[in-house]
């Protein structure tokens, strides 16, 4: 499913938030932040969700989580 979505993504819109969350899922924890920065560049309104999203429970110890709620603002 998500080599799916990464194969279609250069030709419709794919939520780079929904894509860090897979990613977090499947423990790769540094594409999961690669991810979610993007999905703060595009200003994902996902992101309003970071604090209180459970799926994301295994990122919050990193620092990038830190600096990643800043950016966003929550």
């Amino acid at each position: 499913m998500l080599r799916d979505l990464l194969e279609e993504s250069p030709r419709r819109y794919v939520p780079s938030y929904l894509v860090g969350l897979i990613f977090e899922a499947l423990g790769e924890l540094d594409r999961a932040f690669e991810w979610l920065d993007r999905a703060c560049e595009e200003r994902s309104h996902w992101l309003v969700f970071l604090d209180v999203e459970p799926r994301f429970d295994s990122l919050r110890t990193d620092s990038r989580f830190e600096a990643l709620r800043r950016r966003v603002g929550v």
